[in-house]
């Protein structure tokens, strides 16, 4: 193991040990949101060499409109489960029912209709209710991995300095829509890779070449590895044996399947140009597709008078949607999902 991923596995396993301490005091039912994919596996690995107890773990699959579960998540995550001898709740769903049971919570609790973070969203509010069922208080997911070791393939690109400054910019924005379900439905929420100790450590020790290279990855459980790019060499590196180290980095919607929200035939027709056309007169939102559409009418039943909480038609404002943006360079809005949501040019 080389020095940045035993720094790595030190910092992470600091971070669960604040949550022993906090934990041990109030006395509370602890579940983690398990994708099996390589930060929530780290997670898992790090508590059993602590000796952290994990009360349960809960995970979701979803199955498309032809009844077939596509996700990439349950072998990895049931393989872990019963390695780690963990109480596992595993959730089945159809689409539909995921978008008819949590899209009012998602679009209430985010105040948004991107379909991208609804996608995601709904899975985890799904698993988040399942907890909150079982009688857990706190909730630990693996937030901010990702971001901070360049897990988003979209970061791959660039170079020193500018790579470094990218994240940093990044992580001084981030948000993650697990926090903010977690907290309304009363329960603790807690990510070690968020912890003020490791996310310093990870700004300032590492940077791209410690983080992305090339590594043997495979895509299913089995498989032959194959030589690929990948991001978060330093957390794949701290426990290398473990069942999700060298796994593909998949967004929630494709380990969980809810991807399949995202195909226009899934909807049905198109929605119609002239209810688009009066939402964008009146309304003055742009809608982009049937998906789109079905979650800006749950968002405006929610939101008749708008937003409380953003401003609109002011400042650095999204030329989609017109609500304020995050912070005056930013590109993409977390209302609407639109992208780029301003020329910065």
């Amino acid at each position: 193991m080389d020095e940045k991923s035993r720094a790595c596995k030190a910092q992470l396993e600091q971070s669960l040990q604040s949550l022993e301490e906090g934990a041990s005091q109030a006395g509370q039912k602890r579940c983690i949101i398990l994708s099996g994919g390589v930060d929530t596996c780290a997670i898992v690995m790090a508590c059993r060499d602590l000796g952290l107890h994990l009360d349960l773990a809960v995970s979701v699959s979803v199955s498309n409109e032809s009844g077939n579960f596509e996700g990439t998540d349950e072998e990895f995550v049931k393989e872990l489960a019963a390695a780690c001898g963990l109480e596992l709740h595993y959730l089945h769903t159809s689409a539909m029912e995921l978008v008819s049971n949590m899209l009012p919570f998602c679009v209430k609790t985010l105040e948004t209709y991107d379909p991208m973070d609804l996608r995601n969203s709904m899975v985890v509010a799904l698993a988040l209710h399942k907890a909150k069922e079982l009688g857990c208080t706190q909730v630990i997911t693996g937030d901010g991995a990702d971001e901070l070791l360049g897990g988003y393939s979209f970061t791959w690109k660039g170079e020193e300095p500018t790579w470094s400054q990218k994240r940093q910019e990044m992580c001084s924005a981030w948000k993650f829509s697990a926090m903010k379900m977690a907290v309304a439905l009363g329960m603790k929420y807690f990510s070690p890779y968020v912890q003020p100790s490791f996310k310093e450590w990870a700004l300032k020790e590492t940077d791209k070449s410690d983080c992305i290279g090339s590594a043997r990855i495979h895509i299913k459980l089995g498989d032959e590895k194959v030589d690929h790019v990948t991001g978060k060499l330093p957390l794949r590196r701290a426990y290398p044996d473990a069942i999700s180290a060298w796994r593909r980095k998949d967004p929630i919607e494709v380990g969980s399947g809810s991807t399949c929200l995202s195909r226009k035939d899934f909807w049905g027709p198109p929605p119609d140009p002239e209810v688009v056309d009066k939402l964008r007169k009146e309304d003055h939102v742009v809608i982009r597709d049937a998906e789109h559409l079905t979650y800006y009418k749950h968002f405006a039943q929610t939101f008749p008078d708008g937003l409380p909480s953003r401003r609109r038609q002011e400042g650095h404002c999204c030329k989609d949607c017109g609500y304020e943006l995050d912070r005056p360079t930013a590109t993409f809005c977390l209302v609407c999902g639109c992208f780029p949501a301003q020329d910065l040019a």
